[in-house]
């Protein structure tokens, strides 16, 4: 919308019209792409926590073995921000796409089937 060269009455416009007609999609996106990368994220950080409960148990260690295991969170964490991130922003650009043309780009038509390797 930035680009279009509205002033920002007509932007402001713009986008709630926009938002209106993919209100139903960002809902969608929204409550099972973010509901399914959060129970990922729980879920790694549940194995994090058994790894580290086994092995505190095993080897004895203390406090050592808590430093690794906050880091392994700490990297998950943030690889799962880098992922949910990338795909907000790949999803907002569709969705713009969408909104304005009123069709998906090729590349993310769920209805278009890719050929078989080997067909004629």
């Amino acid at each position: 919308i930035a680009f279009e060269g509205l002033g920002p009455v007509a932007s402001l416009k713009r986008s709630a019209r926009l938002f209106q007609g993919t209100w139903g999609e960002q809902f969608v996106f929204r409550g099972t792409v973010g509901s399914f990368l959060f129970l990922l994220w729980l879920a790694s950080l549940a194995v994090i926590g058994l790894v580290v409960g086994v092995a505190a148990g095993v080897l004895h260690q203390g406090f050592g073995i808590f430093l690794y295991a906050a880091l392994a969170a700490c990297l998950v964490t943030v690889l799962f921000l880098i992922v949910s991130s990338s795909l907000n922003s790949i999803y907002r650009g569709v969705l713009y796409s969408y909104a304005v043309t009123g069709m998906l780009p090729e590349e993310f038509d769920v209805l278009q089937v890719p050929p078989r390797i080997g067909a004629a």
